[in-house]
């Protein structure tokens, strides 16, 4: 594999993706140093935090963090290890405290990272010993949009907002609908699947090819014929990519809401709501945005976004052929708690380690591993060329726009994924 570069793995056009990015072990270990140390990583939702002392851990890659909320309301990622020999800190997913301290030796750290002491600190503990050198090491740089708390390990990285570029503007849709916002519905499902984390971002970047097949006893055909007929992919900035339909003018208000296409959560208590309060999403997102029924959505590298479930996720990586999936239900935070209760039921039928959806998805990237490790078909690429020449612009959407069977978000996923790589020089072999 000497002298091996990046348009070997990922074509110039992004239509033939190489089986060695879903399976090279050299590759993962280059993916953790160039993708998820310089990259924005989704850590949590600010509603997970409301108050001053709470905390929930997250991971960044494979490195451990804590995410914390200081005085001043401040929000702070630090990393889930102890200064003095790398214990981890904190043992807990989510809670409220005044310091961690470490079960090893016992040094302590306030909310906010600040070394506050140790035993025998006076005694055994040198004079040149400064405290504020030793407290745990902070995330570079931590922002929020529309109450999703991202971080970065790059001093050096693009804002969060140049980051996300016009992503923002369909991430509106599902977390801007109302004043309030939205809120996470409890702790995050967690379970370990056997496949490449890439597989499960790749899929909600915008693939509705896959519905009507691998989930065709739940998605119907009429409910699969809508997709194809009015869904579009859009790609709002290389990498980032989501599906959504554009429901006509005059469509029911009804019609319009996430959940309300026969996923079991979308009781008539659910359609009220939403009925209810369609005024306010009219005023807040303008007449476009307010008919727009987003499926999916990913941003670049592992965050996603399942709308009609209510599902906020995270594609961790733990290995060539292993993925770590974090998975949290949401609400309108002003939303009232009968509501909130059937979007829960709901998104625990469809999404989830035992949700029937994710059952066949998860299936489907396990097996895909197989196809991945099959070495002496290395110099026969994958094919993700459905839809070239199908994109275009237009003046009231920001972003590249395709039919639902384009595969052009997948295409910019992985060119930027190349694009990464590459930002650290050649590949060892």
């Amino acid at each position: 594999m000497q002298n091996q570069t990046l348009s070997d793995l990922v074509s110039d056009n992004g239509t033939r993706v190489s089986r060695r990015v879903f399976g090279d072990e050299t590759l993962y270990k280059e993916e953790l140093r160039r993708v998820f140390h310089k990259s924005w990583l989704y850590l949590a939702h600010e509603s997970e935090i409301p108050n001053v002392g709470d905390y929930v851990s997250a991971t960044m890659g494979e490195t451990p963090v804590i995410v914390t909320r200081g005085k001043g309301n401040k929000v702070h990622a630090l990393l889930n290890a102890c200064r003095h020999r790398g214990v981890a800190v904190c043992r807990a997913n989510r809670g409220n405290t005044r310091a961690f301290v470490c079960p090893y030796h016992a040094w302590t750290y306030g909310i906010d990272g600040r070394f506050m002491g140790a035993p025998f600190r006076k005694e055994a503990y040198p004079d040149d010993f400064d405290n504020k050198d030793w407290g745990l090491v902070p995330v570079a740089k931590v922002a929020s949009y529309c109450g999703l708390i991202f971080g970065t390990f790059d001093e050096e990285a693009e804002s969060l907002d140049e980051h996300l570029g016009d992503m923002r503007y369909y991430l509106d849709v599902t977390f801007d609908r109302r004043a309030g916002g939205v809120e996470i519905l409890g702790p995050p499902q967690k379970w370990i699947l056997e496949s490449n984390w890439k597989l499960p971002a790749e899929n909600q970047v915008g693939d509705n090819y896959h519905a009507g097949h691998l989930h065709g006893t739940f998605v119907s055909q009429p409910a699969y014929d809508e997709i194809l007929d009015i869904a579009q992919n859009v790609c709002p900035k290389r990498g980032h990519g989501l599906g959504l339909r554009i429901m006509p003018e005059g469509t029911a208000p009804t019609s319009m809401f996430p959940g309300c296409e026969g996923v079991p959560g979308a009781s008539p208590i659910v359609r009220e709501y939403y009925e209810e309060v369609y005024a306010e999403t009219q005023e807040r997102l303008g007449e476009l945005r307010s008919r727009m029924r987003p499926l999916s959505h990913t941003v670049f590298p592992n965050f996603s976004l399942l709308h009609p479930t209510y599902t906020v996720r995270v594609s961790h990586p733990r290995g060539s052929h292993r993925a770590e999936i974090w998975s949290w239900a949401y609400a309108d935070k002003d939303a009232p708690d009968e509501v909130k209760d059937q979007i829960r039921k709901g998104y625990m039928l469809t999404f989830g380690p035992s949700g029937t959806l994710e059952k066949e998805d998860g299936e489907a990237w396990q097996q895909q591993v197989i196809g991945n490790k099959m070495e002496v078909a290395n110099d026969y690429p994958y094919y993700y060329g459905m839809g070239v020449g199908t994109e275009r612009r237009d003046e009231h959407m920001p972003g590249l726009i395709g039919p639902a069977l384009s595969e052009h978000p997948q295409r910019n996923y992985y060119l930027a994924w190349r694009e990464a790589m590459e930002r650290g020089g050649a590949l060892a072999r």
